[in-house]
């Protein structure tokens, strides 16, 4: 216990009645996630944002655009980003971020095509 995890920078990326929404730096890794406007100290990270298996990615900007897509997904319940605090060019457009396979945004594809062939494995 007593354990917490230090950002060591942040950058906000926008918001909405009900989140702001960030990208925060532990480490050598940029990590995506909201902040509840309505309750205090609700976080949530969004774990799309990583290129790897470890949370979070090394690129800035990616970890910029991935977050603004996944806020701007209505599949992701956030309700969009009404207000950008970001040039145009980091806007992320949940579309561009779409998996062929699964259609959730920011899958890797690797994940669900595994999850997807076990899932049909199952099958009858």
């Amino acid at each position: 216990m007593g354990e917490s995890i230090h950002f060591s920078a942040t950058r906000r990326i926008g918001y909405n009645d009900l989140y702001t929404f960030h990208i925060g730096l532990v480490e050598d890794r940029w990590l995506g996630f909201a902040l509840s406007r309505e309750t205090p100290r609700s976080l949530f990270f969004f774990p799309e944002v990583s290129d790897d298996l470890q949370m979070g990615m090394k690129d800035q900007n990616k970890a910029v655009l991935l977050t603004g897509a996944l806020a701007q997904d209505v599949e992701s319940g956030y309700g969009g980003i009404t207000t950008w605090e970001v040039p145009e060019e980091l806007r992320g457009d949940p579309e561009k971020y779409r998996c062929a396979t699964c259609g959730a945004v920011g899958c890797n594809g690797r994940d669900c095509v595994d999850a997807l062939e076990d899932y049909e494995a199952d099958m009858p």
